[in-house]
């Protein structure tokens, strides 16, 4: 709950604690040990601690392997987590890989339109985006973008970071117009579902401002 207020070093230190706690009560090759890690990774990487995140959902993927299998439908989740702290480490061929298996993963085990498939869709997205791939990146976040608003309407923050992505990536092929229309619905629904004083308010507003500036900047060029 705190991490999705914004509030990422409360969540961090409470996430801390449980997993300490868990070690104690269940010992490291638990189950529930990857549960905790994996929580406490993903909080991190919010912070931008990439490198602890890393080495916690490196650890969480090991000991699910270990306790159910390459198949089962946590690999999936921490693949795709994993990968997404490779992509922030700019490690993006690395990233890319373990994304497409991740994504291989859950349109298996969970079918194409569960919401697990859309976060693997847009986090490969971005690693696409990022290896100059923009085309593939923009049919997956369309797909992921659809699937979101099916799954959870159009005005839920999951929809607006989808927007937010593939604005970037309008972005990047200097398509500013369509940049700046998903950048502003994107903005619009993070003011109205989680407030000006998430940190998604400012790096959104930042974004729309800059691809404002682009497109004033190859106007008069």
């Amino acid at each position: 709950v705190y991490a999705d207020l914004g509030q990422y070093e409360r969540a961090r230190d409470l996430l801390e604690a449980a997993l300490a706690s868990a070690e104690k009560n269940f010992g490291t090759e638990h189950p529930n040990m990857a549960i905790r890690q994996s929580n406490l990774a993903n909080v991190y990487a919010d912070l931008g601690q990439y490198e602890k995140a890393q080495d916690l959902l490196e650890s969480a993927m090991t000991s699910d392997l270990k306790n159910f299998g390459a198949e089962h439908p946590k690999m999936a989740v921490r693949q795709s987590n994993l990968a997404n702290v490779y992509k922030n480490l700019g490690q993006n061929e690395k990233a890319r890989d373990l994304m497409e298996a991740a994504l291989t993963s859950a349109v298996k085990n969970f079918g194409a339109e569960h919401p697990n498939v859309a976060v693997s869709q847009s986090n490969l997205a971005i690693v696409c985006r990022n290896l100059g791939q923009y085309e593939r990146a923009r049919d997956l976040l369309e797909a992921a973008l659809a699937s979101g608003e099916k799954n959870f309407g159009a005005e839920h923050p999951n929809i607006a970071i989808r927007r937010n992505n593939l604005a970037h990536v309008y972005q990047a092929e200097k398509n500013y117009p369509a940049a700046v229309e998903q950048f502003q619905e994107a903005l619009r629904v993070v003011e109205k579902t989680l407030g000006q004083d998430h940190p998604y308010y400012k790096q959104f507003s930042e974004s729309l401002a800059t691809v404002k500036r682009a497109a004033a900047e190859d106007g008069a060029n």
